[in-house]
C-alpha cells in the first residue's frame, strides 16, 4: 500500500487542502476559460477535488492516478453525486502513455513536485491533448522556507519550482502561449511564525 492509499479516506478532511483545490479551480476557470462540453483529464487526480470542480464544463472526465485507494474514493464520490461521465484509470507515468489527442484540457494540481521527472509528464500530456487544447498546471513556487515538514521517505522530489523554469520546459515540450498566474497562497504557521507559500497556475496551449 502506498502512502497515498493509506491517506485516501482522510484526504478531503483537511480544510486547507480543499480550499486550495477551490482556489485552483477558480483560477483555471478564470485564466484558461474552458468551454462547455469538453473532454477533461486530471493527472494525479487523487480524490478528484480539481476535476469534480470542473464537472460543469465536461462532456467526459478521466482521472489518472497511481493510487488505487485515491481512485476508489473518487469513484465513490462521483457515484454519490450522480456523475456518470467520469472514468478512473490507475496509471504509471513511467511506463504508460495517455491516449493521443484525446483531451481538450488536462489538469495537474500539486502533483509535479512528487515527480522525479516533471518534464516527462509535460511531454506525455502534450501528446494526450488535442490541438488547441490546454494544460493547466498548478504547483508550489519555490521559496526560501521548505513547504513540506518531515515528508514520507522519497515522497517529495521538489520543494517547488522557479516560474521561469516551468515556462521554459513547457515551451521546450512544444506548448505555445504559456501564461503563468498566481492561483493561491497557502498559509502555514511554523515555530510561531506565519509563512506564505504561493501556488502558480501555468496555462499552456498545444
Amino acid at each position: 500500500m502506498s502512502v497515498f492509499d493509506s491517506r485516501a479516506n482522510e484526504w478531503d478532511k483537511k480544510t486547507r487542502r480543499v480550499q486550495l483545490a477551490k482556489d485552483v479551480v477558480s483560477s483555471i476557470i478564470k485564466c484558461a476559460k474552458p468551454e462547455k462540453n469538453i473532454d477533461i483529464a486530471d493527472f494525479g487526480t487523487g480524490t478528484g477535488l480539481i476535476m469534480l470542480g470542473l464537472a460543469d464544463y465536461a462532456k467526459s472526465m478521466v482521472g489518472y492516478d497511481s493510487s488505487q485507494g485515491m481512485l476508489d474514493v473518487l469513484a465513490e464520490k462521483s457515484a454519490e453525486a450522480g456523475i456518470s461521465n467520469l472514468q478512473t484509470v490507475l496509471f504509471d507515468l513511467d511506463n504508460e502513455k495517455f491516449p493521443v489527442e484525446a483531451f481538450d484540457m488536462m489538469t495537474c494540481s500539486m502533483v509535479a513536485h512528487h515527480l522525479d521527472n516533471p518534464e516527462m509528464f509535460f511531454s506525455k500530456a502534450y501528446d494526450g491533448i488535442k490541438k488547441g487544447g490546454k494544460l493547466c498546471l498548478a504547483d508550489l513556487i519555490i521559496t526560501d522556507e521548505p513547504f513540506h515538514e518531515a515528508p514520507a521517505q522519497g515522497e517529495i522530489k521538489h520543494e517547488g519550482f522557479e516560474v521561469k523554469w516551468i515556462e521554459e520546459v513547457l515551451l521546450n515540450a512544444g506548448y505555445i502561449n504559456v501564461e503563468i498566474y498566481q492561483a493561491a497562497v497557502i498559509e502555514k504557521e511554523r515555530d510561531g511564525k506565519k509563512l506564505d507559500f504561493p501556488v502558480f497556475l501555468a496555462v499552456a496551449e498545444k
